[in-house]
């Protein structure tokens, strides 16, 4: 089972491509708005040396864990097709 988790913020444009990119290859994720969410702005800030990055996305699967900080839809398709997900 693949979990795909993508922390953001609403006013944030690179979390709204990556939503939208995800959304327009049909991939299922949560969204985790850290403005509203203070556990979750916790998260990203372990992540990324105490700085709230966005967006910040987690692949979790049987294998592991996979995190991608502010990717590019090329670099976000890269890391789906790793982990054997791709456009439904």
């Amino acid at each position: 089972m693949q979990l795909i988790n993508v922390y953001g913020a609403d006013n944030c444009s690179s979390t709204e491509q990556t939503r939208g990119h995800l959304q327009a290859l049909g991939i299922l994720h949560r969204y985790y708005n850290i403005e509203e969410d203070s556990m979750a702005e916790d998260r990203v800030k372990a992540w990324n040396q105490g700085v709230s990055r966005t967006p910040t996305v987690v692949i979790q699967d049987e294998s592991g864990q996979e995190r991608l900080v502010t990717p590019s839809a090329a670099e976000l398709d890269a890391a789906l097709a790793r982990h054997g997900l791709s456009a439904s």
